[in-house]
């Protein structure tokens, strides 16, 4: 998956977020705020990570199921890609 450069990730009082800049701001008004989980699958996509990979470090980190966790990781990626934050 491709991550579109036109979002910044900044971490402000504990809170991780994605904020447009270049062309995307005028398309998005406003920022989006990550919970750990999402965070934690964005940065794992910055590092061209597979879905295998980041649903295993999840599994790791927050001792869930992987099957929940694929769930929830699908979910995200499908907004993700809803809001041009990733492609294929």
């Amino acid at each position: 998956m491709t991550v579109n450069k036109d979002f910044v990730v900044r971490t402000v009082a504990g809170e991780t977020m994605l904020i447009p800049v270049g062309k995307n701001v005028l398309k998005y008004n406003g920022i989006f705020t990550l919970s750990e989980s999402g965070a934690m699958i964005y940065r794992l996509l910055c590092e061209d990570k597979t879905e295998e990979e980041i649903i295993a470090a999840l599994a790791e980190s927050f001792g869930e199921a992987e099957a929940t966790l694929k769930s929830d990781y699908d979910e995200f990626i499908s907004q993700l890609k809803e809001t041009d934050i990733i492609s294929e």
